[in-house]
């Protein structure tokens, strides 16, 4: 699940091709402007919805942790986490500390 959230916010956050040229070989700057927006909403969702599963799935570590009341137990699942690469792991890293 975190695999696919990563690879669709990996291909939302890379532009698309233009959509027309114009007769100076170049694209207007206003053909992207609506479809940059769109994208930038997208874009936004989608990290938003990785961010409340992120925060979903450490709830149980924070709350064996005593959400960083408890010394141990925090630094264990601290450095259980950090174990955790790439963008799934940046995020449930953001999720656990905050």
């Amino acid at each position: 699940m975190i695999l696919i959230l990563s690879w669709l916010i990996t291909f939302l956050s890379h532009r698309l091709t233009p959509v027309r040229y114009n007769r100076f070989g170049s694209f207007p700057a206003s053909s992207f402007a609506w479809q940059d927006n769109r994208e930038a909403q997208l874009k936004s969702v989608a990290k938003r919805i990785a961010r409340l599963i992120a925060q979903l799935l450490v709830l149980p570590a924070a709350c064996l942790a005593g959400f960083g009341r408890w010394h141990e137990p925090y630094l264990f699942f601290a450095h259980l986490f950090a174990l955790l690469p790439g963008m799934p792991g940046s995020y449930l890293r953001v999720a656990y500390y905050g």
